[in-house]
């Protein structure tokens, strides 16, 4: 069974053998998905990445924290959307991650 340790340690791979990204850019991935997973694991006492769900995703979204650093910057929420499309690249969530696209009246 895979854990979200494990799932970052593959993410990791994924951003610096395959798609080949400098080491400034996967620490920036590397750092939002972190405080991502960090959310997902205290509140929701999630271990496993395939039991994330969109709700989970848009519960991140609605944080203060997320919130107040996607008001200062549009940009910012843009690219967080797509760390996390990629970070659940080969998880069914990939597939639905679109649904967040729309997002507190915003189009992401």
């Amino acid at each position: 069974m895979i854990n979200l340790d494990s799932h970052l340690r593959e993410y990791h791979y994924y951003l610096t053998s395959e798609l080949h990204l400098s080491s400034n850019t996967w620490k920036n991935y590397e750092s939002d998905v972190e405080k991502y997973i960090d959310f997902l694991v205290k509140n929701y006492k999630i271990n496993n990445p395939k039991d994330i769900q969109i709700s989970h995703l848009k519960s991140y979204i609605d944080t203060p924290q997320f919130l107040n650093k996607a008001l200062k910057n549009d940009d910012e929420t843009k690219a967080f959307v797509e760390i996390v499309r990629k970070y659940h690249n080969k998880e069914d969530l990939s597939n639905r991650i679109d649904e967040i696209n729309n997002i507190n009246g915003k189009i992401l």
